[in-house]
């Protein structure tokens, strides 16, 4: 018997996959908090953090939780520890931190200072650096692939962020890392960057940015190509190493199982439902909405924040799009109806869907517009806000959540006509996450794009795609047979997509007007942020 380790580093936590080679329904899982969380107020040694939009991790806090996963999901006593044919490894990105040469996180002896620790993916002070790079002679060449959009969230940014904010720990930087390369180089002792990363969030395509495109933004920051930015970028799925003696030491493994190249956690997910090839159009459904597809061929969809070649899967192009904020919408309202609720919100959330249900197509003339976070394709705009249309003295809470709740399918359509309308053709589409629990939800998804849905029935999706991209870095070849079968699959009625129609013209007219035409939704943000 054979297995594959996964190891996924989220936001919050670690989960440990447990993957059977010979027998995939045979798997098991484990999951471990980090200690520290998220840093956005102080630092573990008590430091405040000033300022708003801080996002940051203590890198100590990974192995510590993997291993605290692993035993949670396989004892130490355990014999399958013995028969780990590979290990894989998915995490947030863009998450970069600063070590010196052999990997020493800066944190661990500057543990006052901010600028030393992980940034995490959702650390935002990097905004004004984002127009600088963006605006830079030349910048046009790297920014094509990402519809001509930054993000504050991804690497380059962080960068210069940390160059002028921190200059002593830029100067004492010898790598600036990927957090999931980073645990990989902890695991094997080699340094690689991961294809997924270094492409959909770090300005990579073919080479990261110059040190001259650098150096004209500000003359140290060329430093970051010529020396930080160090080792092979490789594929997921490829060996970046083998487990260490000293790696293998701390998790009770054997050494030298092969190690694969990192990944993103959500992109990990599209391997885990068992997409092998083009064709299907996938959906990691959460706080927010990760759209992830491959193609044959490279082609510039407006709106997509992404085309990688490599990489999700070997030879294929990877495209990346995605909604800001969806399960965080549904929340955001429940939040606003019952402020003071001692009701469980998941409760909340059962009882309104059951009363949206009642409520025909088009929410009875009510049209909310999904932007409470911004708005990432196809708008490539994060200043944008939400609106709500349609209210009278009439309006009634579960309208506006079914609202809610179509916006969000709606926008989902607006992203893949777009991909359509770019010679991209699709016969399913496939998801996973918490929001597929939702059948009046997945519902409307099917209807509205006018594809079924195949759910996978996997919980843990992401983690599984990690083991599978451990099991390709050991050699094995049948790699989509691993994937969890699909628990639900919901099918399109073409009757009620044409009732959704009327609905869906409105929203597209509502988008186009207030995202593309009309300022007001992005002076009403400035106006708020002005107190």
């Amino acid at each position: 018997m054979a297995y594959s380790l996964g190891f996924d580093f989220g936001t919050l936590s670690c989960r440990a996959f447990l993957l059977n080679l010979e027998d995939p329904q045979d798997s098991s899982s484990g999951v471990a908090l980090f200690e520290h969380g998220v840093l956005s107020d102080t630092l573990p040694e008590g430091t405040d953090l000033l300022g708003s939009e801080w996002a940051l991790q203590d890198p100590r806090d990974y192995l510590q939780a993997a291993r605290e996963a692993l035993k949670a999901c396989l004892p130490v006593d355990d014999p399958r520890r013995l028969q780990i044919a590979g290990i894989g490894v998915d995490c947030t990105a863009s998450s970069p931190m600063p070590t010196n040469a052999t990997g020493r996180p800066l944190s661990l002896d500057h543990p006052g200072e901010p600028h030393a620790y992980v940034k995490l993916w959702k650390h935002h002070r990097a905004e004004p650096w984002v127009e600088r790079i963006q605006d830079a002679p030349g910048a046009d060449r790297y920014l094509e692939q990402y519809g001509g959009q930054l993000s504050c969230e991804w690497l380059i940014p962080k960068a210069f962020e940390l160059l002028e904010s921190s200059p002593a720990m830029w100067n004492a930087t010898e790598r600036f890392v990927e957090a999931g390369d980073w645990i990989v180089q902890q695991l094997t002792g080699a340094w690689t960057r991961n294809l997924c990363a270094a492409g959909f969030k770090g300005m990579w395509s073919g080479n990261y940015p110059d040190a001259a495109f650098l150096n004209a933004l500000h003359p140290e920051l060329g430093r970051l190509a010529d020396e930080m930015l160090a080792g092979d970028v490789i594929s997921p799925g490829c060996r970046a190493g083998t487990l260490s003696v000293e790696s293998a030491d701390w998790f009770d493994l054997p050494s030298g199982i092969p190690v694969s190249a990192a990944t993103i956690d959500a992109h990990s997910g599209l391997l885990g439902m068992g997409v092998s090839g083009a064709g299907s159009f996938g959906m990691i459904m959460g706080t927010s909405v990760c759209q992830l597809f491959v193609a044959p061929d490279r082609r510039i969809v407006p709106g997509v924040m992404g085309v990688v070649e490599g990489g999700i899967l070997p030879g294929l192009f990877a495209y990346e799009a995605g909604q800001a904020a969806v399960g965080d919408l549904f929340s955001w309202y429940i939040q606003q109806l019952y402020p003071k609720s001692s009701t469980p919100e998941s409760d909340c959330h059962r009882v309104l869907t059951e009363q949206a249900g009642s409520v025909p197509p088009g929410s009875n003339g009510h049209t909310v517009l999904d932007w409470i976070n911004g708005n990432r394709s196809i708008l490539l705009d994060p200043a944008l806000s939400g609106a709500v249309f349609g209210l009278t003295m009439g309006s009634k809470p579960a309208e506006i959540y079914r609202a809610c709740l179509e916006s969000v399918v709606f926008g989902c359509r607006v992203i893949l006509d777009a991909v359509r309308a770019a010679g991209v053709t699709f016969n399913e589409v496939v998801a996973c996450g918490g929001l597929t629990e939702n059948e009046l939800l997945m519902q409307m998804y099917a209807d509205v794009l006018g594809l079924p849905i195949r759910v996978s029935s996997e919980k843990e999706t992401v983690a599984c795609g990690a083991a599978m991209y451990g099991a390709m870095s050991a050699g094995f070849a049948d790699v989509a047979a691993l994937a969890p079968p699909a628990s639900t699959t919901f099918m399109p009625d073409p009757a009620m997509g044409t009732r959704y129609q009327p609905a869906y013209d409105t929203y597209l007219r509502l988008h186009d007007r207030y995202g593309r035409e009309d300022k007001l939704l992005k002076q009403l943000r400035e106006l708020r942020h002005s107190h």
